[in-house]
């Protein structure tokens, strides 16, 4: 049986305010909005939210909203549902979709109040600290009883202003709270995360813009118990907005679905049924991003040390790398003797391969240089003899090398070494295959594998691209399969090699192909 699919309604916005409203509807005063809602965070640095908003008569003054953002630690479908009372002197309400700029925090708040306070608006809350506090960001306030069985009084309010060190500024609604109550970060510093009513004239998160993308399906009102019809339709206009629509599956109306027709327009069994699934949901869409954690092609960091640990692979490497490749070369003396395009090899006590070719002449004598093979075990260092070429090596050069490179793999060399690992561990035994494996790591270069019929195989490598780190690993066993008992000796061919019908990177005819 296919899985059903559901209308979905696809936004990008490139700044905050920037989405799509419903026609108003009157409401009025004490009236007990609900909003049950799907939302998915796909992208982007801003949060994404539904919610209602409520008007005046002539839809110019705000007098509170009710907001619901999905988190964006995932690319999850979400189930939400909360209720309001329509707040005093509001007329109309709209539903919209739109984007904010998401609360960065500075910290984590943890405080205390330090006399009692009630219900009310903008009222004024003496705590022990101020730390970390910031006007726009969301707080919970929370109170539980000494009776028992304990009764806990919880409340999400925006901070309006505070005063450093002394006491910050809130709505409390009907309720009330009592010295001793903590006061602590209602979200994670960064995330979209909220569910929620802002009271009108709460202060708007500062940012920055970040083109973010989400997703809404079967968004579902009622005003004191009855549904209302409250379709999004107009949509923002400006340049680098966009909109569409489309069918997929969504996880939380799946399971919404279930009700037989009997109850699938029952709205009070809607919204109790979504508040039931909706912490199912939130860890489903969590398990959900666990598989692209644990993707090799783009885990990082500790997800790839697992990756690792499993294969038999490890971030440190059996060996301390050799310090550098040569980065660049310069005439050191007056040689003659040479031409453009001899190239020369760089000499120097515990390094190899490293070569240069003359690039330019000035009255008979070497004046520039160009790298041709960067080799590894070089320093920066001056006056180094040369070998090769039709001076004889009677050029000396100074050279710039790379650094000392660490024996701690970066995520780059680490998630090709777990690749090869993973090829090693599923090898036939056959030259065939090592050559699959070369070509799935390193494409774009060359590997000759000569069998010796003596238990020796030698391997010419031949690749612009390979760096001096990636030919240790190589070169250490690490990275091609090897049959027990079989010695590699491996080397490293200059490129382009010299042969005949082809002219690339690996592979040139006379003049520029290396016979070596």
């Amino acid at each position: 049986m296919p899985s059903p699919v559901f209308n979905v309604l696809n936004f990008t916005a490139p700044d905050r305010h920037f989405g799509a409203q419903s026609t108003a509807l009157p409401c009025s005063p004490g009236d007990m909005i609900t909003l049950t809602a799907s939302i998915q965070y796909i992208s982007g640095g801003m949060q994404p939210a539904i919610g209602v908003w409520f008007w005046d008569i002539t839809q110019t003054t705000n007098y509170g909203r009710m907001k619901i953002c999905p988190p964006n630690t995932d690319t999850g479908w979400h189930v939400y549902t909360f209720t309001v009372t329509v707040p005093a002197g509001a007329q109309l309400m709209t539903v919209q979709s739109y984007c904010e700029y998401i609360p960065t925090g500075s910290g984590v708040v943890n405080a205390q109040l330090t006399a009692n306070v009630f219900s009310g608006s903008n009222v004024t809350i003496p705590v022990n600290n101020t730390t970390n506090m910031a006007v726009g960001e969301t707080v919970s306030i929370t109170h539980v009883t000494s009776i028992h069985p304990p009764v806990k009084t919880v409340l999400n309010t925006p901070i309006l202003s505070f005063v450093p060190s002394t006491s910050f500024n809130a709505n409390l609604g009907a309720d009330n709270f009592f010295s001793g109550d903590s006061v602590t970060g209602a979200f994670v510093p960064g995330s979209c995360y909220f569910v929620g009513f802002v009271p009108a004239g709460t202060a708007l998160p500062s940012g920055t813009a970040s083109a973010t993308q989400w997703a809404v399906s079967n968004y579902r009102v009622t005003q004191n118990g009855n549904p209302v019809y409250m379709p999004l339709t107009t949509f923002a206009s400006t340049t680098g907005f966009s909109y569409s629509q489309t069918s997929q599956f969504v996880f939380p109306l799946y399971y919404l679905s279930l009700f037989t027709s009997e109850y699938q327009t029952a709205p009070n069994l809607y919204a109790w049924a979504a508040a039931l699934i909706s912490p199912t949901m939130d860890m489903l869409a969590f398990t959900q991003q666990m598989y692209g954690a644990f993707n090799l092609a783009t885990a990082v960091g500790p997800q790839l040390d697992i990756i690792g640990a499993i294969v038999g692979a490890n971030r440190q490497l059996p060996f301390q790398p050799v310090s550098g490749a040569i980065l660049s070369a310069q005439p050191y003396n007056l040689a003659t003797g040479y031409s453009i395009g001899d190239v020369i090899g760089v000499t120097q006590s515990g390094a190899s391969a490293g070569t240069v070719e003359v690039i330019s002449m000035e009255a008979g004598h070497v004046t520039g240089l160009s790298v041709v093979t960067g080799g590894i075990g070089y320093t920066t260092a001056t006056g180094l003899a040369t070998t090769g070429g039709g001076g004889g090596g009677t050029l000396t050069v100074n050279i710039t090398a790379s650094s000392l490179n660490s024996a701690i793999l970066s995520d780059s060399d680490f998630r090709t070494l777990i690749y090869a690992k993973i090829a090693q561990n599923q090898w036939n035994g056959s030259i065939a295959s090592i050559y699959t494996l070369w070509n799935q790591i390193y494409p774009g270069s060359r590997m000759t594998f000569i069998d010796n019929q003596n238990m020796t195989c030698t391997i010419v490598l031949a690749s612009a691209t390979l760096t001096s780190l990636q030919l240790q690993m190589i070169e250490n066993g690490l990275i091609l399969p090897r049959p027990q008992g079989v010695e590699y000796d491996f080397t490293t061919a200059m490129e382009p090699i010299f042969g005949a019908d082809l002219d690339n990177s690996i592979i040139a005819g006379a003049d520029l192909g290396h016979a070596s």
